[in-house]
C-alpha cells in the first residue's frame, strides 16, 4: 500500500504501478501500445512506430480480403478481424488518455486503500 500512495503522490498512472509489480505486465503494456518515456522526443517516436505497426496490420488484414492468401479462413472471419482495428484503436486511444489523467489515478488510489479491502487483507 505504501507504494501505491508514494507512486499517487507522484503523479504515477495505473500503469506505472502495475509495471512495478511484475516483468511481464511491463511487456504486455509497452507492446500494447501504453508505453510512457519522459522525454517528448522518444514518446513520439514510440506512438508513430505502435501507429504505423498497428495500422500497417490493419491494411494487411484487409487486403487480405482481397487476395485471399495464407491465413485467409473465409470472408466473415477475415472482414470482422480486418474491421475490429477501427473500434480497436479507439478503445486503445480513449483508454490511453484516460489513464494520465488525474481522475485515474485518485480512483487508482481509492480502490487500493480502501478500508474493506484492507479488512481482507
Amino acid at each position: 500500500l505504501m507504494a501505491v500512495v508514494k507512486l499517487s503522490q507522484s503523479s504515477a498512472t495505473a500503469f506505472d504501478i502495475l509495471q512495478q509489480r511484475s516483468l511481464m505486465l511491463k511487456v504486455v503494456i509497452f507492446m500494447g501500445g501504453f508505453g510512457t518515456f519522459k522525454r517528448k522526443w522518444a514518446q513520439q517516436l514510440y506512438d508513430i512506430i505502435f501507429n504505423v505497426s498497428f495500422w500497417t496490420c490493419g491494411t494487411v488484414c484487409a487486403l487480405n480480403l482481397i487476395y485471399q492468401k495464407t491465413p485467409y479462413h473465409n470472408f466473415p472471419t477475415d472482414a470482422l478481424t480486418a474491421y475490429v482495428h477501427f473500434p480497436a484503436w479507439q478503445s486503445w486511444y480513449a483508454w490511453r488518455k484516460y489513464v494520465q489523467t488525474k481522475g485515474c489515478a485518485e480512483l487508482l488510489f481509492r480502490a487500493k486503500s480502501s478500508p474493506e479491502r484492507e479488512a481482507k487483507l
